[in-house]
């Protein structure tokens, strides 16, 4: 689950370890009101400081419950307002107890005066490397995708990881789906809206000839045979250029290759 924690109450905290969800991803980007304040101008004062309550009692009744689900993950997009907190970040995680940070790169376009330029990247990839060596002593894990995304990242363009979906295909279809509450199934992280829940279950949507379509076309990246989405998004686009599921697409490629099973979805 997907969240920015400020309604992650009590109550909410209490069925989501009750019902041994997963995991649960809070984003956050920031270890301290002024960054926060930056990033969110609209927020309340108190705004961070709800957060992190929230997710202090998540981690503590899990505790209190002798479980280990949901696992807190904290998602830290990384800009020119925060490139050099990220041991603030860490200590924060600490403090609410988290299971592991995902570190990624602004990409959005709109907003080009936030993302990195090279030498703040290799400031931050510095920074980054201290903040690992001190996570594995606090038993928090640091995501992998943020070294994929150092190593192709585009200071101009935002993008990242072209040359791998186009060389090697986009498996996403078959490992991965996301709901969004307002509109209903996306193929992959982007915007990309298959069906509504409304009045289908997931089962049917997910075995659909429809969606086995989507899988084919989205693993050729053959946009000779594109196909507009229910929000009118096209399946193949430009946010191809820096996806969301590129260190699951990674994974799921070369597992498909070390046990020779490429050949049965070509």
């Amino acid at each position: 689950m997907f969240t920015n924690a400020l309604l992650l109450n009590n109550d909410y905290a209490k069925k989501f370890v009750d019902a041994n969800l997963d995991e649960i991803y809070c984003s956050i980007s920031a270890a301290n009101i002024n960054t926060y304040r930056k990033l969110h101008p609209s927020s309340g004062k108190n705004e961070l400081k709800t957060i992190e309550k929230n997710i202090m009692f998540l981690s503590e009744h899990k505790k209190k419950q002798n479980k280990t689900m949901p696992g807190v993950v904290l998602i830290e997009v990384i800009n020119s307002l925060n490139y050099r907190e990220t041991l603030e970040m860490l200590n924060w995680a600490r403090k609410v107890r988290a299971n592991a940070i995902r570190f990624q790169l602004m990409h959005n376009m709109k907003l080009k005066h936030l993302m990195l330029n090279q030498k703040e990247k290799e400031e931050f990839k510095e920074d980054l490397d201290k903040v690992k060596n001190l996570a594995k002593k606090y038993n928090i894990k640091i995501h992998e995708n943020i070294n994929v995304q150092i190593e192709t990242f585009d200071s101009e363009s935002g993008d990242w990881e072209i040359g791998f979906y186009k060389q090697k295909g986009c498996f996403a279809g078959w490992y991965f789906s996301r709901y969004w509450v307002s509109d209903g199934i996306s193929f992959c992280c982007a915007h990309k809206i298959i069906d509504s829940l409304e009045n289908k279950r997931f089962k049917d949507i997910w075995n659909s000839d429809k969606y086995n379509e989507m899988r084919v076309i989205a693993r050729d990246g053959n946009i000779k045979r594109n196909i507009k989405m229910v929000d009118g998004n096209n399946l193949l686009d430009k946010e191809c250029n820096h996806c969301g599921n590129y260190d699951l697409n990674r994974e799921a490629y070369w597992k498909l290759k070390k046990y020779g099973l490429l050949k049965f979805i070509r």
